[in-house]
């Protein structure tokens, strides 16, 4: 059986991993956004290579010293092509981590939510004020209409219910 303590952490930590699973969850929407769009980019060749190239020189003889005869321009694209590629497998595997991450969470949250599932609204009011507002047991009894006492009596209660459940 868990400690009373044991179970006040379990329960600030359960709240705090359903806000941090709202983050990961936008983070994972603007990847993907940039995982579309470098695809885009690749698929229409948006490909900028302005700071790659440099105008013609006249004043010097023009020596080709390329072994497969591709011309400046044509390595410019094939390095900007590859950068954009670089891009997209490293959003990939950033996309696959928030994903992971996102499950493991999940995997706790659900944990502690089947017990809370099994708790009374009043109950379940009491502890998310409690543990996700973070609010004190005297405004929890004034938001709820009930006395101090009361509020203290049935979060002990459910303390309790919840160290012989976790």
């Amino acid at each position: 059986m868990k400690k009373y303590n044991e179970v006040e952490g379990i329960l600030y930590s359960h709240y705090r991993k359903k806000s941090k699973i709202g983050l990961h969850k936008g983070a994972l929407a603007r990847t993907q956004k940039r995982i579309k769009q470098i695809k885009v980019d690749l698929i229409n060749c948006n490909i900028d290579i302005k700071d790659e190239l440099s105008s013609i020189d006249y004043s010097k003889e023009k020596i080709t010293t390329s072994k497969d005869n591709s011309s400046s321009m044509e390595r410019a694209l094939i390095r900007a092509e590859s950068k954009l590629e670089r891009e997209l497998k490293e959003e990939v595997n950033y996309l696959n981590k928030l994903k992971g991450r996102i499950r493991g969470i999940q995997k706790e949250i659900d944990n502690v939510d089947i017990i809370l599932e099994d708790l009374i609204e009043d109950d379940l009011q009491i502890i998310e004020k409690k543990y996700s507002g973070r609010l004190s047991e005297n405004k929890i009894s004034n938001d709820m209409n009930m006395d101090r006492s009361t509020v203290t009596r049935k979060k002990r209660t459910i303390i309790e219910y919840l160290q012989e459940n976790l």
